[in-house]
C-alpha cells in the first residue's frame, strides 16, 4: 500500500513539475532558443484593471494549503477529470482553484503526457516497476482528459485571474500561461503593463515566480534594464542561497545575471545569439536601486 502511494506521488509530482515548466514563459535558466529580444508578434488579451480586483485576502495563502491534494482524484473513474475539475472550481477556495488550474493545464497540453511517456519508456525511470506504473498513470491521465470539454478548458484564464486576486503564489505566471503566448512573441503594451504591475506586487510579497520573471524577462513586461537587473540584485542580496526550482520545489538554485554567468552566455553563443556585455552604468544604477528596496517577506 505504501509503495503504491509513493509511486502515485512520484507520477503526480513529475507531471506537475513538467506542466509547470511547459506552461511558463521560460525556464529558470533561459533557453538559448528563446532570445530575450523583442519579437514582432504581439499577443493581446483582455486584462483586469488593477482596481477591479477584489480586496486581497486577510492573510497570504500558502501552497501548503493544497498539500495532499493530488493531481489525480483518488476516486476518479470513467467520468474522468471533468466533474472533479468543476467541483474544484465551484468550491472557489484558492487551493481548489489552483488544483483545478493544474488539472486543466495538464489536459490543455496532452502532448506533455506523450513526451513524459516516451521519456519514461526509453529511460526506464526508477527501474522497470516504477516505469510501468508511471506509464499506466500517464495513460489513465490522457483518458481522463478526454471528458474535459473546450468550454471547461476555456476557464483557465478566469481561474488564473481569481488566483491573482487571492495572492496565490505563482498566479501571475499561471495567468500568463493561460494567455497562450506563442514562443518568441511579445505582449501588447497594455497587457505587458498590467502583468508588470501584478508581478511587482507579487514580488514585493515574496512570490518567487514573479521575482524571477521580473529579473529574467523584465523586458517582456516593459521594464527598463536598470529595474529588471535590480530585481536580480535583490534576489542575490535577500536570497543568497537562491530561489526554489519549479512549483513547490525545495532545491534552491543561486540566481545569476545572464551577462555574469559564463555558462548561460556560452549557451546563447552556441545558438548564434551573442548577449550584449554588461553596461557598468546600468550595473551601478541597478545596485543602487536594489539597495534602496527592503527584502520581501519569506515565500508563503
Amino acid at each position: 500500500m505504501k509503495a503504491s502511494i509513493a509511486l502515485a506521488a512520484l507520477a503526480g509530482a513529475v507531471v506537475v513539475a513538467w506542466t509547470w515548466r511547459a506552461d511558463q514563459a521560460g525556464p529558470t535558466r533561459p533557453s538559448p532558443e528563446v532570445p530575450m529580444t523583442a519579437a514582432s508578434t504581439e499577443v493581446r488579451a483582455p486584462t483586469l484593471p488593477a482596481s477591479s480586483l477584489p480586496a486581497p485576502p486577510a492573510s497570504e495563502p500558502s501552497r501548503s494549503a493544497a498539500a495532499g491534494q493530488g493531481l489525480w482524484p483518488p476516486d476518479m473513474g470513467s467520468e474522468g477529470f471533468a466533474p472533479h475539475i468543476q467541483r474544484n472550481i465551484d468550491a472557489g477556495r484558492p487551493e481548489t482553484l489552483a488544483l483545478a488550474f493544474r488539472q486543466l493545464s495538464l489536459c490543455h497540453k496532452p502532448e506533455v503526457l506523450d513526451e513524459l511517456s516516451d521519456s519514461a519508456r526509453t529511460q526506464q525511470w526508477g527501474g522497470p516497476v516504477v516505469a510501468k506504473f508511471v506509464l499506466e498513470r500517464f495513460a489513465s491521465g490522457k483518458r481522463a482528459c478526454q471528458t474535459v470539454t473546450p468550454e471547461l478548458l476555456a476557464q483557465r484564464k478566469a481561474i488564473a485571474e481569481r488566483l491573482v486576486a487571492a495572492h496565490w503564489p505563482g498566479a501571475v505566471r499561471d495567468y500568463e500561461a493561460a494567455l497562450d503566448r506563442p514562443p518568441k512573441a511579445s505582449w501588447a503594451p497594455d497587457v505587458a503593463a498590467q502583468l508588470a504591475e501584478w508581478h511587482r506586487a507579487a514580488a514585493q510579497r515574496g512570490d518567487e515566480a514573479s521575482w524571477t520573471a521580473l529579473a529574467r524577462w523584465g523586458s517582456l513586461y516593459g521594464l527598463d534594464k536598470v529595474e529588471s537587473r535590480a530585481w536580480g540584485d535583490l534576489i542575490q542580496r535577500c536570497q543568497p542561497d537562491g530561489l526554489r526550482e519549479g512549483r513547490g520545489g525545495q532545491q534552491r538554485t543561486p540566481f545569476h545575471h545572464i551577462e555574469s554567468d559564463p555558462a548561460i552566455v556560452k549557451a546563447f553563443a552556441d545558438r548564434g545569439f551573442v548577449h550584449p556585455p554588461e553596461d557598468p552604468k546600468v550595473v551601478a544604477a541597478a545596485q543602487a536601486l536594489a539597495t534602496s528596496w527592503p527584502c520581501p517577506p519569506s515565500p508563503p
